[in-house]
């Protein structure tokens, strides 16, 4: 599930909890709550994140596996991806031959 944690997502949540950490000298109770809410809003999103790339790509496997086809782009280049055209399922990866793409980058191939 956390082969989907993406970098930027990870330093945004080590600064805004050193922000916090910062911040937290001050004495002021309605910060402390105010703190305390972002603190714990910076720790949920990262989460709710992985937690819905993980699902879609739960979905595009049981796609894979039901025999459907996938349309999979990975920068400028774009897959149809298919256990028929020789793809196959690696935890949550797509393989064949060199090519590696990650299951919760595809969609329904019309």
């Amino acid at each position: 599930m956390f082969d989907y944690l993406d970098q930027e997502t990870i330093v945004a949540f080590i600064l805004l909890t050193l922000v916090i950490g910062l911040l937290r000298s001050t004495r002021e109770s309605n910060i402390n709550w105010d703190l305390r809410f972002l603190l714990l809003f910076a720790i949920s999103v990262p989460f709710l994140s992985v937690y819905e790339q993980n699902s879609i790509a739960l979905e595009n496997i049981q796609s894979i596996k039901n025999g459907n086809n996938l349309k999979c782009v990975v920068g400028l280049n774009s897959y149809r991806v298919s256990t028929k055209d020789g793809w196959s399922i690696d935890k949550n990866y797509f393989i064949k031959e060199s090519v590696l793409i990650r299951a919760d980058m595809c969609e329904d191939y019309e």
